[in-house]
């Protein structure tokens, strides 16, 4: 429990950091007056930095495995937008008709194929730069990344009571 708090709070401090070196740069260094930090870029750093540390990989084996998880992690969010998109995945069961509610199951089932074959595929690569160890620790590694990065948005963006 004392490790996730440890790791909650690096991630914020890194983050902190990141978005205040960003802000301190002169407006042309940042491509302009009306140019944006990206958090995206801040989150993928932090995300990078704590699984190298976490499978203790050299210099050499993170060059190596950065492209392939920079696109795994983008295929990734693509596959979860279009979950997202599946608004009958998250309707009341309730008040779906049997038609509706069969047609969930079946996208639900794809949906969980799909995430499979990704990772798969993902799997594959890593096996070029990582050990089959280190790819188990990786997957958990990561779960818990985007754990602690949920509660943290949900903490800053608490969903709306009615």
């Amino acid at each position: 429990m004392k490790r996730s708090i440890v790791y909650c709070m690096l991630l914020l401090a890194f983050a902190g950091v990141s978005f205040s070196a960003i802000a301190q740069q002169a407006p042309e260094r940042q491509g302009g007056p009306e140019a944006k930090p990206n958090p995206k870029a801040a989150l993928m750093a932090v995300k990078l930095k704590e699984i190298k540390e976490a499978l203790n990989l050299s210099d050499t084996t993170m060059a190596r495995f950065k492209p392939i998880y920079v696109r795994y992690d983008q295929e990734l969010s693509r596959f979860h937008s279009e979950r997202g998109k599946q608004l009958m995945l998250r309707a009341d069961p309730d008040t779906l008709s049997t038609a509706q509610a069969e047609q969930a199951l079946v996208a639900q089932i794809n949906m969980g194929k799909a995430m499979i074959a990704l990772q798969e595929r993902y799997i594959a690569e890593f096996r070029a730069v990582l050990t089959p160890q280190q790819i188990l620790k990786f997957f958990r590694v990561e779960q818990d990344i985007r754990r602690k990065a949920l509660a943290e948005y949900r903490k800053r963006f608490p969903a709306k009571q009615d």
